[in-house]
């Protein structure tokens, strides 16, 4: 999370689609796990943490607070319409990944704004925290 991450609260959460129970927390930490990456995140929720899940806002909302996080001070990464809507019915500023799994066009989801890799994130992310418009990215020239 680069230069970002001092003060940071950062936490996963995943559901699943349409299944609440079909990503559950302790599956999403057993990824994270192995991928490695499991000690970067303070809290970690799945589809059946909260009597609710993604897009309703009180998911979001849950692992903010499970991190120990202040929804006035953060901003919700994600790579599908439901986490975009999820940020939006929380009132959270949204960066939308364009990787991922998006069945549509990243873009035409209207997000705060996008990155196209992780390096791009802390920009993006300081940029909304500090109330500023933030450029979307450029098309690599291959």
């Amino acid at each position: 999370m680069g230069d970002l991450a001092v003060g940071v609260h950062a936490g996963v959460g995943a559901s699943g689609a349409g299944d609440r129970h079909a990503f559950t927390g302790e599956l999403a930490e057993r990824l994270l796990e192995a991928l490695a990456i499991d000690g970067l995140f303070d809290a970690v929720a799945g589809g059946d943490s909260f009597p609710v899940c993604k897009p309703h806002p009180d998911h979001i909302r849950g692992v903010i607070r499970m991190a120990g996080g202040d929804t006035a001070a953060a901003v919700m990464v994600g790579d599908t319409g439901i986490d975009i809507a999820a940020a939006r019915a929380a009132a959270i500023p949204v960066v939308a990944c364009t990787f991922g799994y998006a069945t549509e066009p990243i873009a035409a989801l209207k997000p705060d704004a996008i990155i196209s890799h992780y390096s791009e994130l802390d920009a993006a992310v300081r940029a909304l925290l500090a109330g500023a418009p933030v450029a979307a990215p450029q098309p690599s020239a291959s």
